[in-house]
């Protein structure tokens, strides 16, 4: 009978838990998640949110899409913290497509990018992690009410993020931000006893974002001190919780560190480390200490290299490395400078252990490196980077003769170029990048003449890989613009920009950092709308070049000549048809003076054949003779340069011998047109301001510099009408308004006009419309916003040509923003022209053009037909000629043939004599019924 009752108490029991089990819900599971996820039972917690989700499966409806996100949140932490990072991604994804679009739903999308980003960057995916933290801001802003405590939290974290990778600026404006939202809403922001405090955290990351300099100066060091004793009196202030000791700790470690990296590190430096570093780790607590131990122990063992305390410094970095786990993002620094130790003790071999020892530790590939490195997979981690071609820089200098090690050494520099690829995805420089990059290019060039290059990494490998580093921004924007033009963009979207253009302007006029940091940061948030609306724009990334395919468009006649400046260091590729060569220069920095010296020379109405002479010689270290058409791809101060006024062998002008273009990139020289090309009447537009009358405005030496009358710039657009009927907008028609309306359907653009450059904020350079006008000036800032179509730009202004060196970008000038706006071919000015001349060879241009010559052959002869039909000597000088470029595409423009006047006359003679027999016949057949 007990035996009865127990069975029927077990089934009883058992259809009890298999009747709650059919009641579970995603909701109560839900619930139950959450408490296993408060209690940090990742397992527990990984286990309900599967079961909730495949619960799900079966009916979507079960959960609102914001609890459905919430769900994946606790899915992608708990296999965070479990360490399953790849699959924890997947799940904040999820959840960031299940958000809603409401308040709520949108701050908690933020939330789900940010929390992605942590998986990214254990994965070692550093600049993935950058991007989604970024993201994750840019949503939490268009909040009215967002969580801020967390996007405080990730200002701080894009901040550090972006000082790692060499973005100081930027870095300091996240910070600033973060500072400002801290100080507005500090009374919203609760405080949690065991996280950082703001304050405390602020200190920290301004510490953190100097630390991530190269080099170090006393002022450098005066600020991290400053940031030091900011914390110390918060500290005395309150009791530091177990975060903030070590976020204090780390701070002072990387005091320590900083005295280690100036530019002449003394004894004193060296004391003054060593108290740093052991204060560091008398403040560092037992929870972190392992973490943080054996980076401060690391650089005690760099200040002893310092103190020549060699064999002191090798066997501390030895113990650290016994102890280290193999897979510690940290084993390539510690090889590396372990390597550097041991060149000073002159250890050859020892050294290309470690530096072996180290490249492996860089080394992300599942299968063990190759001996001969061919299997590499580099990492994510940018300052590996210099690692690589910094320490081959070393060894190179230490055995300049040593074929081990040069062939080490070449690759090295290899690897540096690989591992700088992957890491560079952002499309401007910095001068951390610029510099390794550099580094790594040199090297490598430097290799190759000595004998140490490889068959697999030739030096049209080398070009192509440089081309899609350098030319990232310019080939972009270029083909974006364009796409544009032709899409059915609405007219708000292109106002939203012009908008935010003209507001960035007025900041930069204020020299407001914040604002221009917040507007610029809008502009990309604009552009990220304009790819949601119109996908095809991410084609246009430019991720791949071909010089073989800019070869074979190339005729025997023509040679392409690209400079290249890296360090102190002038770099020649001389690019024909069927070769390519490359060229150290000697004296390359007396070369880029003397260059500078002749181009002032040139704009203020002078003129040295002897100069002329000279630096042909130098920047032409082969004959020029042989081709007939040159392309210039200049770099640093050779953009201000027309070089067809150098002197050649024969005693004559460049020009006299071959036709000349200009080019920022390869890429644009070879731009394809669209086909079959025909310029309508209404497909040229022509803006000629009229300015204020002023005395001594006419004549040759009237310059296009002032805001006088310029009566040759009327003339010129007047006669431009006759050869290419075309809209012309003279007097009070040459609005900015109207420029920017008519300009975007244009075919050719012609301005002849006042000009005038800021060189120190070369955005704010302008082109002048007409005074009356409520706006009259457009800024190159707001040109890069016009997204253009026209196959030919000419600024026919002042200065159009020049601007700003920049060190990633070249010359910011007016006539890159038209390229970047979407214009294949420029003519620009190199200094303030000479009013009536540049009205003869612009009006002589146009002609050559209308006969169907090429641009460059165009440009040639109106410059030649100027010089034969000019007698004085003194207006033969090159300043009066020479000033205008034409840069990029070269093709001829096709004409949209016109009916001759004998076809024409025919055609009518054939209408009049059919009329004629028409009215013959009728009247005859009429008289013919009279009778």
């Amino acid at each position: 009978m007990k035996k009865i009752i127990l069975c029927i108490i077990i089934s009883c029991f058992l259809s009890s838990l298999q009747f709650l089990h059919a009641q579970e819900t995603p909701q109560t599971i839900l619930k139950s998640a959450t408490i296993a996820y408060n209690a940090k039972n990742y397992t527990k917690t990984l286990a309900q949110t599967e079961k909730a989700i495949d619960l799900l499966a079966t009916n979507t409806k079960q959960l609102d899409s914001l609890a459905t996100a919430t769900l994946y949140f606790y899915k992608g932490a708990s296999e965070y913290y479990l360490q399953r990072f790849d699959v924890s991604i997947e799940s904040y994804n999820k959840g960031i497509i299940s958000c809603p679009k409401t308040d709520a739903g949108i701050n908690y999308k933020a939330e789900l990018h940010y929390e992605r980003a942590f998986s990214e960057y254990e994965l070692g995916s550093y600049l993935d992690a950058f991007e989604s933290s970024k993201k994750a801001a840019s949503i939490m802003e268009t909040v009215q009410q967002p969580n801020y405590d967390y996007l405080l939290s990730i200002y701080a974290d894009i901040a550090g993020s972006a000082a790692s990778f060499g973005f100081q600026e930027e870095a300091n404006n996240y910070l600033k931000k973060a500072r400002q939202l801290y100080a507005t809403h500090k009374d919203n922001i609760a405080t949690v006893k065991d996280e950082v405090s703001k304050p405390v955290l602020f200190q920290y990351k301004a510490t953190e974002i100097l630390s991530n300099k190269t080099v170090f100066t006393e002022k450098d060091i005066t600020t991290l001190k400053k940031h030091i004793q900011n914390l110390e009196k918060i500290k005395r202030q309150k009791r530091f919780n177990t975060a903030e000791k070590r976020m204090y700790a780390v701070a002072l470690n990387m005091l320590g560190d900083a005295y280690l990296r100036k530019d002449s590190v003394t004894i004193s430096d060296c004391n003054l480390a060593h108290a740093n570093l052991q204060k560091a780790l008398q403040n560092l607590d037992k929870t972190y200490y392992e973490t943080h131990y054996y980076q401060f122990q690391f650089n005690k063992a760099k200040a002893f290299k310092f103190e020549k305390k060699y064999k002191q410094s090798v066997r501390l970095i030895n113990s650290l490395l016994k102890k280290l786990p193999k897979n510690d993002d940290r084993r390539s620094y510690f090889e590396a400078e372990k390597a550097n130790i041991l060149l000073a003790l002159d250890e050859k071999q020892e050294v290309i252990h470690s530096l072996e020892n180290s490249i492996v530790a860089i080394h992300k590939g599942k299968s063990p490196l190759k001996k001969e490195f061919s299997n590499f997979v580099p990492s994510y981690d940018l300052n590996e980077t210099g690692i690589l071609v910094e320490m081959a820089d070393a060894i190179v200098k230490k055995y300049p003769k040593d074929p081990t090690i040069l062939s080490l050494a070449s690759k090295m520099y290899k690897l540096g170029l690989i591992q700088f690829e992957n890491c560079y995805r952002e499309e401007r420089f910095n001068d951390k990048l610029t510099t390794y990059y550099q580094t790594a290019i040199g090297g490598i060039l430097k290799m190759k003449k000595l004998g140490f290059g490889h068959h697999n990494f030739n030096i049209e490998t080398l070009l192509n890989r440089m081309e899609v580093i350098e030319n990232r921004l310019a080939w972009k924007k270029f083909h974006q613009s364009r796409f544009l033009n032709k899409t059915n963009i609405s007219d708000a979207l292109i106002q939203k920009e012009q908008a935010l253009r003209k507001a960035l302007v007025i900041a930069k006029r204020r020299k407001d950092t914040t604002a221009i940091f917040d507007y610029e940061r809008k502009l990309k948030q604009q552009l990220t709308t304009l790819k949601q609306q119109f996908p095809n724009i991410a084609n246009f990334a430019f991720e791949a070049f071909d010089i073989n395919a800019t070869q074979a468009n190339m005729k025997p006649s023509q040679v392409i000549v690209k400079y290249q400046k890296i360090g102190d260091q002038l770099i020649v590729y001389k690019i024909t048809k069927d070769q390519i060569d490359f060229y150290e220069l000697d004296n390359s920095t007396e070369i880029l003076a003397t260059v500078e010296r002749y181009y002032n020379q040139l704009s203020k109405q002078q003129e040295d054949k002897k100069i002329a002479n000279a630096l042909y010689k130098n920047l032409f270290p082969f004959e020029t003779t042989n081709f007939s058409a040159l392309t210039i791809i200049p770099d640093n101060v050779l953009h201000y340069l027309p070089f067809e006024t150098l002197i050649t062998t024969n005693e004559k002008y460049l020009i006299e011998e071959a036709t000349i273009n200009y080019a920022t990139h390869l890429v644009f020289v070879h731009h394809k047109n669209e086909s079959n090309l025909t310029l309508k009447n209404d497909n040229l537009v022509v803006f000629t301001p009229q300015y204020p009358e002023k005395k001594g405005n006419i004549g040759q030496l009237a310059l296009r510099d002032n805001k006088y009358r310029l009566y040759g710039a009327e003339n010129e657009s007047k006669s431009l009408n006759t050869i290419f009927p075309s809209k012309l907008f003279e007097a009070v028609l040459a609005t900015k308004d109207n420029f920017i309306k008519y300009s975007r359907k244009a075919k050719i653009i012609h301005l002849a006009m006042h000009a005038n450059v800021n060189n120190e904020i070369p955005e704010l350079s302008h082109l002048l419309f007409n005074e009356n006008d409520k706006e009259t000036k457009m800024y190159l800032e707001e040109l890069y916003g016009l997204h253009l179509n026209s196959e030919l730009a000419v600024l026919s202004a002042c200065n159009t040509g020049k601007g700003k060196l920049d060190a990633s970008t070249g010359m910011v000038s007016l006539n890159r923003a038209f390229t970047l706006a979407g214009v294949p071919s420029t003519l620009a000015s190199l200094w303030e022209v000479p009013d009536k001349v540049t009205q003869e060879i612009m009006v002589d241009f146009y002609k050559n053009l209308k006969k169907g010559e090429n641009k460059t052959r165009a440009l040639q002869n109106a410059k030649m037909n100027y010089l034969k039909n000019t007698d004085d000597a003194n207006f033969k000088k090159p300043f009066y000629w020479a000033g205008f470029v034409l840069h990029g595409d070269t093709a001829p423009i096709q004409l949209k043939q016109e009916a001759s006047f004998s076809f024409i006359c025919i055609i009518a003679a054939i209408i009049t004599l059919l009329i004629i027999v028409i009215v013959s016949f009728r009247i005859r057949k009429n008289t013919l019924k009279l009778f």
